[in-house]
Parts: structure tokens; C-alpha cells; sequence
């Protein structure tokens, strides 16, 4: 009897009236319908309390610890209270109806909720019973069934009156899902894949599927393990086709809820999303074309690992994740001390698993990863197919564009907390209150357009009753309709089908490996790294090895770039975050990892070079750096904005000064006195000091300029920023510094550090020769001292640090931290007078010098902090002391490892390698390997 196991439930005796209600309405009119004696009435007590469950638990928790709080609980301890509260006050009639009045707002969502589950059930037992022989035959294999066994609603978001995808089990065994919306697309969907898959030699597996118009059966896909590794590869192989369908239909809902790993077939079973809403194009410029590339790339679908919206960066829901449970920085709500008057309700960080998305062996989960190039082989094979026969394929693809397709305005994470919010006792006492806080948490304290307010208060009618707001695109007419039949006319493009269906005319093999890049990005971050690289063998510097990766460089940046009909360049940069994620945009107008670099790297290859992709793209960038200084004069200086040796105004004007002394070109300074032009205005505004991002880069490059160029106003406003610097250092007991953005300690190092204060005061003091630029940069070279290690050979990283004891003995071997960035501050400080007999300067080379030497190899090859940084500072170590021959014998035998590894791919950060940007990319890279071919190693 079903009411034997609800009193076992929590709050059990609560819940009883409405499942009995339940129970009586079904009786009244449930098992009247077709179908409707299949469906028995503890089914229908199980469904009335999985929809009902979540209402009134807030509530009855602070209902029966007011009463303990008044001592009106009977009991010994916690689990006896909760039990009398149960048995004495909720089986007590009048009790109840005290709860109704007070709480009138949860008494109309339960009631609500049981009308709902009971018409639900009645509309499913309906379909059954019309489409018996239907099911019966396709997805039942010609078994025959006499009952539903069990039925799990809540297999989705609930959408249009309390409607889910609803697990069934029938008498004879079969299992299937009934779907409250049509599946014609589902059928289109899956009759599309395999001849994909066929034409690319792959078997197939068809999922059982029965439209019913207005709702849909499907088989119940279950997990399944591979039987070897082979199966594995198909399994990513077909992944592959997926993704391109998703790309080719603008699909983006792939999170890992729904694939199913069925051996090895990847079974998609939800495609409400396809076709994606088209949006506009980005803009006209090299750079917004570049933006558009990345917001209609396949890193939309959801199928790859990358984080979605609101998620904990690193955590991904796609199909394609990390194995193995995630923190996703979600919290949701649990119960805590359950059956106990003690009960409450916590926030506990909600774990991501996923599992039923990845290919799997008995016992065994192979990391995804590891199979990306079955993923990128998949997406080019169909990549293909569809270049080769386009005009049929263009057919099957047309209904797409004409029928419904789902619109995702919001995260569903949204909507579930703001529900969940909603569902507390202040707002269950009023439902004018509970409709406040759905209004105010929709629209905030903006003033919103009509169109924009109409939505919003759908979406509340919608939370009011406990649904998650549905929205769909109308593929012809372009309306948005509502889950409640509602249509706002003219809302998207009619012409979105036409517009996507002739994006998909105009795709090439240059797509195609654009989006194999990001594939090969995204799968990147799934692969497990060695912290320590271990060599068995050193590799003797091959030159025409470096010829080649330098020729290959340039052809694929010129196979890269993204150009505009005013001759205008970009690429594309996939920069990390401080959590470790990819972050895709197009290169920006920064020496460090924009365009201003790339054109140092083009401008030297094509000196060195004499490449054609070299030359082309070298004149290419540096008219679209003309261009940019040329609208910088006009348009407002960016409030805000980074100025530095690396960032803003001044990296372009250090661009075109390293750019004249490469080539010679007189137009180039003239730039560079154009684009200097701002810093007067504006270096007043620095924040940051340090050499990478602040003043003391400005100082740098003025004095670049004034030796350049000659003009006083250059040394002249480069003495007062020196100056003021000064001013701003803050006193501790160790000495004066620049913490970085106020906080903790002044930094060693170079590029926020006291190494790079003191690039920037040796060139005023070699231009002016004034005492008290020596005396500064003796107080800096003391205080960055003070953190020499004997410990590691190495100067403390101080990044973090309050105090000096918190710092332990971290430290980081690169340009931008540690020994490098010192070692060539310190030689250049031999380069002044005051400095060339000085014995603490020679001190820290040598220190300098033996911690480059004995450094262990770094994972990454990049300039700031990779291989090839640290090589150019070893190098020119070497260039001044030719007679350390350890040191050489490390640049010869670190020159061989970095081409090896280039060449072989080994150990490799994919992202330097495709971000075309000088400090952290493939042109910095490219730097490295244009100066070992100068040298004769």
C-alpha cells in the first residue's frame, strides 16, 4: 500500500493529503481516459510526491522549530521531537488549516502542482493507449505489455504547466522516455548523422524513436562500456561528427546530460536547441571578424571542455570533460540532519560527474584527451562529406531552418535558484511578495524596452508557477513564442534560416582548420602533464630543422590571419586565465601579445628570412598599426588603460622603435612619435609603476625615443616621470618598492619588479648622468638582494606577500620572475660607469648566470616565461662572456631541445603555439629561432 512507505518520507504525513488528492482526482478522471488503468494509483502517489517534495520542506522545517523553540515538542532528543511533530501536529487537522491561512502562497502551489501531475499523467496514459501498437513494435521489439511498472517524472527542466520528460518502465521490461514535445527533429537529427557516419565508413546505431506530433517516445539509451581500445577511438571518431552537425546547425546545448556513451556510439538525445539563433555579424574590421570566428566556432555547441556560464573556471559540463568528479562553484540547497527536529537546509557546492557522456571500459575511464585527434578526424571526414556533395546535403539540412527551435535567453542555473529562493517561508505567506521578488530579481533596477519588459513578465508568470521559463524560435516567420503559446512577432530575423544556410554555402578547408585549432585548444586542458621534463638524450641544434619550423611558422600564420576588405589583419589569441582556462579573442593592440609584437617577430623574419608569407605579412601589419595610430589621434585616450613598456600607447611606440632599427624605415619613428604623443596626457594616471604595465616601461621608451630622435621633450618628460616614480615607491623595513596594485611587498624581478625599476633609472642615468638616479638604483639592487636565497641559487618570489616570512623560498627561473630578468638587468647596469667595478653587481651575474645554467627545463617555450626567453638571456650572457664555456655548452644543447621539441610536438603548451602574440606566443617562439639561426651553433 503506498501510503506504508510515504510515512517513511520526511514530512511524510504532510505530503499524504495531497497524494491521496492526487489519488482521487486520478480516480475521478484519470483511469476514465484510454490507457488510464496502465497507470496504478501508487504510481500516482510516487509522481503527486516527487513533484510536490520540494514546496513546502522550508516551510515545515521552520514551523517545527518554532515550536521547539517554545518547548511544544515532545521527546527525548532530536529524532523523537521530530517524530512527535509528525504524528501530533501534522496529523492534526486544525494544524493544518492554521498553515494554509498562514502560508496561502505554498497552499496554491501544492494544489497547483497535484492538478498539474494529475492532468500530466492523464495526457501520457492517453498516448499510451492511442499508440500502443506503435510502441509496442518499434520500441518494444513486438513485446506485448499490459501495464506501466514505474514512471519517473522530472527527467528534465519542468516547461508548460508543470510538463517533463518522464522515465517509463513497462511490465515487460521495456524502458522509454515520453517527451512532452514533438521528436520530428530528433528522427531529421539522427537520419542526418548516419549518412554522415556512413559516408565516413563508421557503423551506425539507431535509437528507437516514435513521434507523436505534439510529444514523442524514445528508447532509454543506457550507458554501455566499450570492448576495447578501438571501440574507444570510434567512440571519439563519431564524437567528431556531432560536433561538426552541431557547428554546421548552430546546436549548443551538448552538455554531458545529453550524450550517452553506448559503447562505442555516442548517443545524442536531445537536439530542442538545433538550429542555433544566427546572430549578427560582429562588424566590419579585421578584429571583429575575428570575434565573429570565435562566437560562431565550434566552442559554442557545449560538446568540448569549456566552461559554461556561471561555472567554476576549469570546471566544464560539456560532452567532452575532464574524468572523474569536478567542483562546479555551484551551491545548492541539501538537507542536513534529516528526520530530526534539528533539520535544516545548507548550501553545499554542487559536484559535477558527467560520466555517462565519456567512453568507458570495465572499470576503466580513458581520458579524452588523449583521443583528440579521433575528434578533430571525425570532424574533418564529415567536414568533407559536406564539401563534397554540399547541394544534397543542403536539402536535408533546409526543414531545420523552417520548424521550432528552443532559445536559451537565460542559464537554467538561474531560473533554479531564483525558484529555489522563492520557495522560503517570507515569500510562501504572500503571493504578491513572492511575485515582487520573481520581478525585481528578473529586472533589477534597470528601466527596461517594451519588447525586453514583455519577456520579463512571462518569465515571472512562469517561476510563479513553478516552471522554468520556455522559449522557442519560429524558423519561418522568426516570432518568439512562449511555453505559454504567447508570440512576439518579428523578435529574431525571418531570414535566419536563409542566413545560415548561406554562412554553410560559403565554408572552406580554411574553416575547417580553424575549427580542428580550437578543437585540438579545447581538448588541450584534458591532458595529463609531467611537472618535471625528463630528457634521455641530448639533442644536437639542427639548423635545418629551425629553417624548416621557421618557414612552417610563417605559413601558418599567414594561413591564420584574418583580414578585411581595407587591408586590415588579426588573429586569433587563446590567452590563459588566472584558473588556468582558455580564453579565445582576437590579438589586441599590446606589444605584449598583440599586433605591435607580431610586427617586431614579421619585421625581423622578413629581414632575415626573405619569406614571402614574411614580407606580405609583415607590410600588412605594420599598415594596420598605421592605421591605428592614425585613429588614435582622433578618438579619446581608452579611460583606464595599461600604459607600459608591454601595454598600451606606449608598447605601439616601442613596437615602431625596435621596427626602425630592424629595417631603417624613416616612417616608422615618425609613428613613434605620433603614438608618443597620448603619454603626456596621460602617464599622470599609472597605478601600476613596474616596467611590463606602468611608468617605468613609459620612462623606457621615452628614452628610446629621445636617443632615437633627439628632441628634449622626450628626456624631458622622462625625467619627471622618473621623478615622480621615486615619489611613489613605499618604505618598508627592507628598503623602498612599487608593490603591485598597492598590495604586499615590492617584487623581485623584471616585469613588476625592482629589476625593471631599474632598467628604467639606468637609462636616465645614462642620459643625464645625475647622482641620484645611481643612488636609486643602489637602493634597489639592496632591497631586491635582501630576498636572495642561498637556498635555491634564486631571488624569493614575492608575489602575494605580505611579510617576508610568508615567502618561504618560492621562486620562478623566467624573464619575469627570478634570476633571468635580474641577470640582465645587472648586465646592463656594467654597461654604466658607477656600476662596471661594483662588487655586488658582479655578485648577482654570477648568482644570476648559475641558476640559469642549472635551471631545470621549463614546460613552456614562450618568451616572458618559456624556454626560448631564458635562451635569449643565456645568449646574450654568452655574447658578453664569451669565455664561460658551460654556459655555451647549455645555450648549444637548450637550442637543440627547443627545436626537437618543436619538431616533434613533445611536451608542448598548445596555445604558444597557435597565439601569434610575442610574449606568450608562437612569434616570440619564432624569435628564438631566427636568432639561433644568426648564431653559429
Amino acid at each position: 500500500m503506498w501510503k506504508d512507505w510515504l510515512r517513511e518520507e520526511t514530512f511524510g504525513e504532510f505530503y499524504r493529503f495531497f497524494c491521496e488528492e492526487a489519488v482521487r482526482l486520478w480516480r475521478e478522471n484519470g483511469e476514465k481516459v484510454g490507457g488510464g488503468s496502465w497507470i496504478g494509483e501508487e504510481t500516482v502517489a510516487r509522481c503527486c510526491l516527487e513533484r510536490v517534495r520540494e514546496i513546502p520542506v522550508r516551510t515545515l522545517i521552520y514551523e517545527m522549530q518554532s515550536l521547539k523553540g517554545e518547548n511544544r515538542l515532545m521527546g527525548a532528543d532530536f529524532g523523537e521531537q521530530y517524530a512527535d511533530y509528525c504524528c501530533r501536529w501534522l496529523g492534526e487537522p486544525a494544524y493544518l488549516e492554521g498553515l494554509r491561512r498562514r502560508y496561502p502562497e505554498m497552499e496554491r502551489l501544492l494544489e497547483l502542482r497535484v492538478r498539474q501531475t494529475v492532468s500530466f499523467l492523464r495526457e501520457i496514459a492517453r498516448s499510451l493507449w492511442r499508440e500502443q501498437r506503435e510502441i509496442r513494435e518499434r520500441l518494444c521489439a513486438n513485446r506485448e505489455w499490459k501495464s506501466v511498472e514505474t514512471l519517473q517524472t522530472g527527467m528534465s527542466d519542468s516547461h508548460r504547466e508543470g510538463r517533463t520528460a518522464v522515465r517509463v518502465t513497462l511490465d515487460n521490461g521495456c524502458r522509454l522516455y515520453y517527451k512532452p514535445h514533438g521528436i520530428g527533429k530528433e528522427i531529421r537529427y539522427q537520419r542526418l548523422y548516419q549518412a554522415f557516419c556512413a559516408g565516413c565508413g563508421l557503423k551506425v546505431r539507431e535509437t528507437a524513436l516514435l513521434d507523436g506530433g505534439d510529444h514523442g517516445w524514445e528508447e532509454a539509451v543506457e550507458t554501455k562500456p566499450c570492448r576495447n581500445e578501438e571501440e574507444i577511438r570510434r567512440y571519439y571518431q563519431r564524437m567528431g561528427i556531432h560536433l561538426f552537425l552541431a557547428y554546421l546547425l548552430g546546436g549548443t546545448d551538448l552538455h554531458a546530460e545529453n550524450l550517452i556513451a553506448h559503447g562505442e556510439f555516442p548517443v545524442l538525445v536531445d537536439v530542442e536547441t538545433y538550429p542555433g539563433q544566427m546572430e549578427e555579424p560582429s562588424g566590419e574590421t579585421a578584429g571583429e571578424l575575428a570575434e565573429g570566428l570565435i562566437r560562431h566556432s565550434v566552442l559554442r555547441t557545449g560538446l568540448l571542455p569549456e566552461a559554461a556560464r556561471g561555472i567554476q573556471e576549469g570546471t566544464s559540463l560539456g560532452a567532452i570533460h575532464r574524468p572523474g568528479r569536478q567542483n562546479t562553484g555551484l551551491r545548492l540547497p541539501v538537507l542536513l540532519h534529516e528526520k530530526t527536529a534539528d533539520m535544516e537546509i545548507a548550501y553545499r557546492e554542487a559536484v559535477f560527474d558527467g560520466r555517462s557522456s565519456l567512453a568507458f571500459l570495465e572499470g576503466r575511464v580513458p581520458n579524452p584527451g588523449d583521443y583528440t585527434e579521433e575528434v578533430c578526424r571525425g570532424f574533418e571526414g564529415a567536414f568533407s562529406l559536406w564539401l563534397e556533395k554540399r547541394t544534397a546535403w543542403e536539402e536535408a539540412l533546409s526543414p531545420f531552418f523552417e520548424e521550432r527551435a528552443r532559445v536559451v535567453r537565460r542559464p537554467t542555473q538561474a531560473y533554479s535558484m531564483l525558484l529555489s529562493l522563492s520557495l522560503h517561508p517570507d515569500f510562501l505567506e504572500s503571493g504578491e511578495r513572492r511575485r515582487t521578488l520573481l520581478e525585481t530579481a528578473g529586472r533589477g533596477k534597470r528601466q527596461m524596452e517594451e519588447t525586453e519588459a514583455w519577456i520579463q513578465r512571462y518569465e515571472t508568470e512562469s517561476l510563479l508557477d513553478l516552471d522554468i521559463p520556455f522559449f522557442a524560435r519560429e524558423g519561418i516567420s522568426g516570432d518568439l513564442l512562449t511555453g505559454d503559446g504567447r508570440r512576439l512577432p518579428g523578435f529574431f530575423a525571418k531570414e535566419d534560416g536563409k542566413r545560415r544556410a548561406a554562412e554553410a554555402e560559403k565554408l572552406g578547408k580554411r574553416d575547417c582548420g580553424f575549427q580542428q585549432m580550437f578543437i585540438r585548444l579545447s581538448m588541450e586542458g584534458l591532458k595529463e602533464r609531467d611537472r618535471e621534463e625528463k630528457r634521455d638524450e641530448a639533442r644536437p641544434f639542427c639548423r635545418a630543422d629551425a629553417e624548416m619550423l621557421l618557414r612552417n611558422l610563417g605559413a601558418f600564420l599567414a594561413r591564420t590571419a584574418v583580414t578585411d576588405a581595407k587591408g586590415g589583419i588579426s588573429w586569433i589569441s587563446a590567452g590563459e586565465t588566472p584558473g588556468g582556462a582558455l580564453r579565445y579573442q582576437p590579438v589586441g593592440w599590446d606589444f605584449y601579445d598583440g599586433l605591435p609584437g607580431i610586427a617586431v617577430f614579421l619585421a625581423e623574419g622578413a629581414k632575415k628570412q626573405k619569406d614571402r608569407n614574411f614580407e606580405r605579412l609583415y607590410r600588412t601589419v605594420r599598415e594596420t598599426l598605421f592605421a591605428y595610430t592614425e585613429s588614435r589621434r582622433i578618438e579619446k585616450h581608452p579611460e583606464g588603460q595599461k600604459e607600459g613598456l608591454m601595454f598600451g600607447a606606449a608598447s605601439v611606440t616601442y613596437s615602431y622603435l625596435l621596427q626602425h632599427r630592424i629595417t631603417g624605415e624613416p616612417q616608422l619613428l615618425e609613428y613613434a612619435g605620433r603614438q608618443a604623443a597620448v603619454l603626456s596626457d596621460v602617464w599622470e594616471e599609472d597605478t601600476r609603476y613596474d616596467l611590463l604595465s606602468g611608468n617605468a616601461g613609459v620612462l623606457c621608451v621615452l628614452t628610446m625615443l629621445y636617443q632615437a630622435d633627439s628632441r628634449e621633450e622626450y628626456l624631458f618628460l622622462a625625467e619627471r616621470i622618473g621623478n615622480w616614480l621615486w615619489e611613489q615607491a613605499v618604505r618598508t623595513p627592507w628598503g623602498r618598492g612599487w608593490p603591485v596594485d598597492g598590495k604586499g611587498l615590492p617584487l623581485t624581478g623584471m616585469s613588476h619588479g625592482c629589476s625593471g625599476f631599474l632598467e628604467a633609472y639606468a637609462r636616465l642615468f645614462q642620459l643625464t648622468g645625475r647622482e641620484k638616479y645611481r643612488e636609486i638604483m643602489k637602493a634597489l639592487q639592496k632591497y631586491e638582494n635582501q630576498f636572495f636565497s642561498s637556498e635555491t641559487g634564486n631571488w624569493i618570489d614575492l608575489r602575494g606577500v605580505e611579510k617576508p616570512e610568508e615567502s618561504g623560498t618560492r621562486s620562478q627561473i623566467t624573464w619575469c620572475h627570478g634570476a633571468p630578468g635580474i641577470l640582465l638587468a645587472r648586465m646592463r647596469l656594467t654597461e654604466l660607469a658607477p656600476f662596471r667595478d661594483d662588487r655586488e653587481t658582479w655578485e648577482d651575474i654570477r648568482r644570476g648566470a648559475a641558476a640559469l645554467k642549472n635551471a631545470k627545463p621549463l614546460q613552456k617555450l614562450c618568451l616572458c616565461h618559456g624556454k626560448c626567453g631564458n635562451w635569449l638571456i643565456l645568449r646574450e650572457y654568452c655574447r658578453r662572456f664569451p669565455k664561460d664555456r658551460e654556459a655555451k655548452a647549455v645555450l648549444e644543447r637548450q637550442a637543440g631541445e627547443i627545436v626537437w621539441d618543436l619538431k616533434e610536438k613533445k611536451s608542448l603548451w598548445l596555445a604558444e603555439l597557435v597565439s601569434p602574440g610575442l610574449m606568450t606566443g608562437c612569434a616570440g617562439i619564432g624569435m628564438g629561432l631566427l636568432k639561433m639561426l644568426e648564431d653559429k651553433i
